[in-house]
């Protein structure tokens, strides 16, 4: 269950990880850190939840067991804050391509579907080529 502990704390933005939708505020005066969530920020309706290094803010601290967050954070006034610079698109080309091939598995190997050699299902185990070795 959440407590909350002070009402109203301003402070700025020390550190945003976009990619993970997290980060941390510096309160002013006391320069206590607290861990803030993107779910926590008061954004318009449909906007991207993110802040920016440096950004001024006010917000809510609770107690979450042994640990304190903010929360219900706002611009300074307590407007909706602007929506965030979105994170870069991840680039999964620049990884090499995976190696087909090796032993088993569909369309290969001892024991694959075709050509699968050994009791393949095609191409595969014994064969009779006249009818007096045929069951």
């Amino acid at each position: 269950m959440f407590r909350s502990i002070a009402l109203l704390n301003k402070g700025k933005v020390d550190k945003w990880i976009a990619h993970k939708g997290f980060g941390f505020i510096v309160e002013e005066g006391t320069n206590k850190s607290f861990f803030v969530h993107n779910q926590g920020l008061k954004v318009p309706e449909g906007a991207f939840r993110a802040l920016s290094v440096g950004q001024e803010v006010e917000f809510d601290v609770v107690r979450e067991g042994d640990r304190e967050k903010a929360i219900n954070v706002t611009a300074v006034g307590g407007g909706l804050l602007p929506e965030g610079p979105r994170p870069p698109q991840r680039q999964f080309d620049d990884r090499p391509p995976r190696q087909q091939g090796g032993r088993g598995g569909f369309n290969g190997g001892r024991g694959g579907y075709n050509n699968g050699g050994r009791g393949g299902y095609n191409n595969g185990g014994q064969r009779y080529e006249n009818n007096e070795n045929q069951y």
